[in-house]
C-alpha cells in the first residue's frame, strides 16, 4: 500500500502516495475507486482501470485501434473533496510513451458506462499537453486547450490546479527532473463558464494509449493532491 495521508475518506482535503503496492485494480485500502464497468482488453464500450506495480501506477489496457474508442484507464479518490485543489505527479517513462493524465471534478456511475470530469493530459513522447472535458460516454469529450511544451523524461513532474465554480479555472504546469521545484506554466489558464462545467467531483489519475501504438509500461511514480 502507498503512503497515504487519507485512506477511504468521507471528507478529504489532501492525499499522497508512492504506489508501493501491487494491485489490479488500484485500491490502496479503498482510497481509489472506479464505478464504471471494467472493460477488458477487447471491450471498448466502457472504461478501463489502473494497476500498480514496481512503485508505479500504470494503465491496465490499451484503448481501441481507432476513434471513437477513447476508453481511457482511470481511478479517482474516494470521498468529498474541496473545490480548489492542486495535484502533482512524477512521470514514469518506461517502454511506453503515451498519455498520462491528472483528473479533476471526476465522477462516474455503475451503469451505463459513464464518467465525467476535467482531464489534464500530458503526452510523454509527443510532447503535447491538452485540457479536455469528459461529458459521460467514452466518445463524449471536448478539447478545451492544446499546447506543445516538449517531451517528458523519466522523473519529470507534471501538475495542475483546478479552482472556482463559475468560472472553473484550470492551469497546467511541468518541471524537469533536474529542477523539480521550478514549475513552468503550460499555456494560459483556462476558464470554463459554460453550462456544462463541473462544480463537484474528485481528483484522480488516468492513462491512454491505442492498441499497437504503445506498450503499457509508463505512468506515474507518485501522486499528491492538496487544497489551495
Amino acid at each position: 500500500m502507498g503512503r497515504n495521508t487519507v485512506a477511504a475518506p468521507v471528507a478529504a482535503s489532501s492525499f499522497s502516495t508512492t504506489f508501493s503496492g501491487t494491485e489490479t485494480p488500484i485500491s490502496e485500502g479503498g482510497a481509489w475507486v472506479k464505478l464504471t464497468p471494467e472493460g477488458g482488453a477487447a471491450d471498448h464500450n466502457g472504461w478501463h482501470g489502473v494497476v500498480t506495480s514496481g512503485g508505479n501506477a500504470m494503465p491496465r489496457y490499451n484503448a481501441g485501434a481507432a476513434a471513437p474508442d477513447y476508453d481511457d484507464c482511470y481511478a479517482y479518490l474516494a470521498g468529498t473533496w474541496p473545490t480548489d485543489l492542486r495535484a502533482e505527479a512524477t512521470v514514469y517513462r518506461g517502454t511506453g510513451i503515451k498519455e498520462v493524465e491528472l483528473l479533476f471534478r471526476f465522477a462516474d456511475q455503475n451503469s451505463p458506462a459513464n464518467a465525467r470530469g476535467y482531464e489534464c493530459l500530458f503526452d510523454i513522447g509527443a510532447g503535447t499537453s491538452e485540457l479536455n472535458r469528459w461529458n459521460g460516454a467514452p466518445d463524449g469529450w471536448e478539447n478545451l486547450a492544446a499546447d506543445s511544451p516538449g517531451t517528458w523524461a523519466d522523473g519529470d513532474r507534471v501538475a495542475a490546479t483546478c479552482t472556482g465554480t463559475n468560472p472553473v479555472v484550470i492551469t497546467r504546469y511541468y518541471s524537469r527532473a533536474a529542477t523539480p521545484t521550478t514549475w513552468v506554466q503550460i499555456g494560459s489558464p483556462y476558464s470554463d463558464s459554460t453550462a456544462g462545467r463541473f462544480t463537484d467531483g474528485a481528483p484522480g489519475i488516468g492513462f491512454f494509449a491505442r492498441s499497437g501504438e504503445s506498450s503499457l509500461d509508463y505512468g506515474f511514480k507518485d501522486y499528491s493532491v492538496v487544497p489551495i
